[in-house]
């Protein structure tokens, strides 16, 4: 919201998995504070009131932690502008870093290393049942 103003007004259109959705977010400055006065997300299946309903039903279509939504939705003044001037290496570490595709890694090793922990442990399990039958 802009400084000095006594709200705001933000809406957003968008289409997921073919269907369309609309969300409206009024903002007021009460007590030099912001509040929000109205979060509702439209959508196919009905209507969302409230911010929190707004943001765990947005998080759920998307399928995102609210952390990830809030990265992912919310660029610092002056970011945009190091986006767009980034470098294109620049701009995908930056966009890495804004959708956590940092985590996907550190998750995917991870995975990679209990599988391999897995199959060691069955394979194991499996050998001396496999000497105790070629004697």
């Amino acid at each position: 919201m802009t400084i000095g103003a006594d709200g705001a007004v933000v809406e957003l259109w968008f289409t997921h998995a073919g269907e369309s959705y609309h969300i409206e977010r009024r903002l007021s400055v009460r007590d030099e504070r912001t509040h929000t006065t109205k979060a509702v997300l439209e959508g196919p299946e009905g209507t969302y009131e409230g911010a929190t309903d707004v943001r765990r039903r947005v998080a759920e279509l998307l399928r995102m932690d609210n952390e990830a939504f809030v990265n992912c939705a919310y660029v610092r003044q002056g970011e945009v502008n190091k986006l767009i001037n980034a470098s294109p290496s620049q701009r995908q570490d930056m966009l890495d870093d804004l959708l956590q595709l940092g985590k996907l890694e550190d998750y995917r090793e991870r995975a990679s290393q209990a599988r391999v922990g897995v199959g060691r442990v069955r394979d194991d399990k499996q050998e001396p049942s496999r000497r105790s039958t070629s004697r």
